[in-house]
This record gives C-alpha cells, sequence and structure tokens, in this order.
C-alpha cells in the first residue's frame, strides 16, 4: 500500500513539474500567426533581394508593464505561416529582425516573386526598416504597435517607398493568449497592407 502511495506521489510530483517547466516555456517565445493573402502570380518572374534593418529609436518589444507577463521571454518568435482560418503551420522561430525578413519573404514569393539569397548587379533590391514595434498593456488592455518602411530600387535613379503602420487593442484575460492574438492580427495587417504589386508597378519594375 505505502509502495502504491509513493509511486502516486512520485507521479504527482512530475506532472507538477512538467506543468512548471511548461509555464515557463510558454513565455519563452511568443507565437506569431501570419495569415498570408491568396496566392497571386501577378509578379511571376520578378526577382528582388531583400533586407530587413532594425531602425527603431525605442528598441524595447514591452513596456514596463507588458514586460511583467514575459519575463521568461528569451526575444525570439514562433513564426506560423496560415491561409484563412488555418491555425497555421510553424515555420520556425526567430528574433524580430528575421522575423519580418521571414514573414516578408512568403508574402513576396506568395506573388511570384523570386528571393534572392545573394544581390547582383541588376537585381532589384527592397529595404526595410523596421521603425517601431511595441506591446504595451494599459487599462487591461494589451495594445501592438506595428511601423515600417519599404523602399524598392531597380536602378539608382528610381527608388519608391511605402511607409506602412498600424495598431490594435484587445482585453487582458488570464494568460498571455490576448496579447499573443493582438501581436499576430497587427503583423498580419501591417504586412498585408504593404502593396508589393503596385510597388513594382510604380518603380516601372
Amino acid at each position: 500500500m505505502q509502495k502504491k502511495q509513493r509511486t502516486i506521489f512520485r507521479t504527482g510530483l512530475g506532472l507538477i513539474a512538467v506543468l512548471l517547466l511548461a509555464a515557463c516555456a510558454s513565455t519563452a517565445y511568443i507565437p506569431v500567426r501570419y495569415q498570408l493573402a491568396p496566392k497571386s502570380k501577378a509578379l511571376q518572374g520578378k526577382q528582388v533581394f531583400l533586407t530587413v534593418t532594425d531602425s527603431r529609436s525605442d528598441t524595447r518589444i514591452f513596456d514596463a508593464a507588458a514586460q511583467q507577463a514575459f519575463e521568461g521571454f528569451n526575444g525570439y518568435f514562433a513564426l506560423s505561416l496560415a491561409f484563412g482560418d488555418e491555425k497555421g503551420l510553424v515555420a520556425g522561430t526567430y528574433d524580430l529582425t528575421a522575423l519580418f525578413q521571414e514573414a516578408l519573404r512568403y508574402k513576396l514569393q506568395n506573388t511570384g516573386v523570386e528571393v534572392l539569397s545573394q544581390p547582383h548587379d541588376a537585381a532589384t533590391t527592397m529595404a526595410v526598416h523596421l521603425n517601431e514595434f511595441l506591446l504595451r498593456l494599459s487599462e487591461n488592455k494589451w495594445a501592438a504597435t506595428v511601423s515600417y518602411k519599404v523602399s524598392l530600387s531597380g536602378d539608382p535613379n528610381t527608388v519608391v517607398s511605402q511607409t506602412i503602420s498600424g495598431s490594435a487593442e484587445r482585453v487582458k484575460v488570464v494568460g498571455s493568449g490576448a496579447a499573443e492574438k493582438v501581436l499576430g492580427e497587427i503583423f498580419s495587417d501591417s504586412l498585408n497592407r504593404l502593396d508589393v504589386v503596385a510597388l513594382f508597378a510604380k518603380a516601372g519594375l
């Protein structure tokens, strides 16, 4: 009987340990779901070399209040790619700059563009400067703000640009789920508002 009780006790301790580890891991990285626009071949045959630079004057990802909810955050985001209402498949884990680089690569490929791994003399270049990426917690609400500038150039004399910015908020609930959802929503919205087809046309490419 005592042996059975010890077994149950050890099993209980093991379960508690697993739950504690899962709780710690849940804030180690932040899931970001990117809902891609429908596939298109509008830019089939085009090539571009993509660069993303972190140009934020405020390099925080969280304000002081939000930081407390993500104390275990390791600086990496788990990017999931989805079409429509799909849950999405995890593409990988990335720091903030690489998160935008990878998501934009998928966005460009989604319109038929070949994203080059190395530039060449005649390559079209898309330079992205991330200006703001901040998650705030205020008055029991999560609020996310994203802003970035995209410049497209086929030659030194032709450079066109577009600046995208947006924000969203969601009521805070127990856990970090609402924060992750609002971040995914504003991330998807800000990337999908970038009209790469119009940008290529404006640049004469």
